[in-house]
């Protein structure tokens, strides 16, 4: 069975009822490369993500409109951290602000959006994703967050400097749980 999941709606697999809105948050200082850090759940691939994340960059955002896709490994009791699923994210670069949108597909046997254009990849995750959402830009990095008194889901963006593949580290802690689910996405340019 192959799923599609909407960012907003369902992130790193966790399904969450009613609105969350992505707001800007301020304050942080969280490094997501240190996930793995002295983490025994965290399979190869997550730390080889978490590893270009440290050492990339925010240079994507130079571009006004991006897209990328590739595979995510989530860090969930559902999921096999070793099984690649996939995702896609979408960014519009304005002169104040950056614009995000994504979706992650579960269970494909290969990239459902490999092959397709930037336009093609933007108008397939608008199709299947809620409105976009404004994006913090760090000097280094792009943050997004979602925030509800359930749940607070958050992502890091980072690209290589050539800006062909893009790094990406989501965790959602829910309020009843301590617990945190995370995603670690390697995607490449369109």
């Amino acid at each position: 069975m192959n799923r599609l999941l909407c960012l907003v709606v369902a992130a790193s697999s966790i399904i969450a009822t009613g609105v969350s809105y992505a707001h800007a948050d301020q304050g942080s200082a969280v490094d997501p490369s240190n996930f793995c850090v002295e983490n025994p759940q965290c399979s190869e691939p997550m730390k080889n993500i978490a590893k270009s994340y440290g050492e990339g960059f925010a240079t994507f955002t130079q571009k006004n409109v991006s897209a990328f896709s590739g595979k995510c490994f989530h860090m969930d009791p559902i999921y096999d951290p070793d099984h690649a699923h996939f995702g896609a994210f979408a960014f519009e670069s304005q002169p104040s602000k950056i614009l995000i949108n994504g979706l992650f597909g579960f269970f494909y046997e290969g990239d459902p959006f490999a092959g397709m254009t930037v336009g093609e990849t933007i108008a397939a995750i608008r199709e299947g994703s809620a409105q976009a959402s404004e994006g913090v830009l760090r000097p280094d990095h792009v943050e997004l967050a979602f925030k509800t008194s359930a749940t607070d889901i958050r992502y890091w963006f980072r690209s290589d400097k050539a800006q062909k593949n893009l790094f990406v580290i989501g965790k959602q802690v829910s309020a009843n749980s301590s617990s945190a689910k995370l995603v670690f996405c390697k995607l490449l340019a369109h």
